[in-house]
């Protein structure tokens, strides 16, 4: 890894005479407890400190060009991974494009910890099928308020271009709201999978509200179709310290079969400026669990703490 970082440094660095490359990133670290109402494993309780997310960006242009190399930590990976590697350009026309792997195109909360109101991922965000692609993103701004990406890209079952992903994103913002509709579309084997997704953000005063519905289904035989539906907001209290509330419903059937088993979530937590670059969250979440299929817990309880810093 040493060597990786090495490489990619000397890289950065002997182009500085043709590109201007900026270096950011960010640190989330934190500490969560859990407490199942049910459990099968003996003991219902955990709890554990760990590096929640974490990555280093570079990023530059040359001319009109400019690249993205994401180097991303979470807590699925043991060492820092390609998150995102791509070149794009944008003109003055309004037309844009993407080449390379790249964030995902849908989901009213960003990839990254640093992006999020919460110390944890919405569940919304978590049943996204895909967290990136690799492929062409172009793009076109229609207006100053009204914006659309269209995807092309290898499937995330076969990863390849055999059996290709095809999507869009329209985006708009209007006096202090902004709405995005999109959807991811692909085949596998004749059984055809789609992500649908809808919300919508509006800042009233001190207060962030938003909204997001998402139509799923996996491209397996006879799979179910999922539907969720999430509701959040954020209230700025002082100038360093704010509250958030989010509630989150789920069908049970994300997994393309019908599992009888519905979620339903409740956050709520203050977060806190502790510097320029720095900030905290402390939420509490209940999860609670129903169905037929839900005989290992009713819910669960969990208290985690983030802390942020970008650089």
């Amino acid at each position: 890894m040493k060597k990786t970082i090495g490489l990619l440094s000397a890289i950065a660095l002997s182009s500085t005479a043709y590109a201007d490359v900026n270096v950011g990133g960010f640190v989330d670290a934190g500490f969560m407890w859990t407490k199942d109402a049910k459990s099968t494993n003996g003991n219902a309780n955990s709890a554990v400190f760990g590096v929640n997310d974490g990555a280093v960006h570079f990023t530059g242009n040359s001319g009109s060009t400019s690249f993205l190399v994401d180097l991303g930590y979470n807590t699925g990976n043991t060492a820092l991974m390609i998150d995102q590697a791509a070149i794009s350009n944008k003109y003055d026309s309004g037309f844009s494009w993407w080449l390379g792997r790249v964030d995902r195109i849908l989901g009213g909360e960003g990839r990254d910890s640093n992006t999020w109101a919460f110390a944890q991922q919405s569940h919304l965000s978590s049943l996204l099928n895909d967290q990136s692609h690799t492929g062409a993103v172009l793009g076109y701004d229609l207006s100053d308020m009204l914006g659309l990406k269209v995807l092309v890209a290898n499937g995330k079952a076969s990863g390849n271009f055999n059996y290709p992903q095809f999507g869009f994103r329209l985006d708009s913002k209007s006096d202090g709201m902004n709405f995005f509709l999109g959807g991811v579309f692909e085949s596998v084997g004749g059984e055809s999978g789609y992500d649908f997704d809808l919300g919508a953000t509006s800042k009233m005063g001190s207060i962030d509200l938003g909204v997001e519905v998402l139509l799923s289904k996996a491209s397996v035989a006879d799979a179910e179709s999922g539907l969720a539906f999430g509701l959040h907001g954020v209230a700025e209290v002082s100038e360093s310290m704010g509250f958030g509330a989010r509630v989150e419903w789920e069908n049970g059937k994300f997994s393309g079969q019908d599992t009888m088993v519905t979620q339903l979530d409740f956050t709520a937590g203050p977060n806190f400026v502790l510097s320029e670059n720095a900030s905290a969250y402390l939420d509490y979440t209940l999860s609670s669990f129903s169905g037929d299929n839900a005989t290992n817990k009713d819910s669960e309880h969990s208290l985690s703490l983030a802390v942020v810093h970008n650089f």
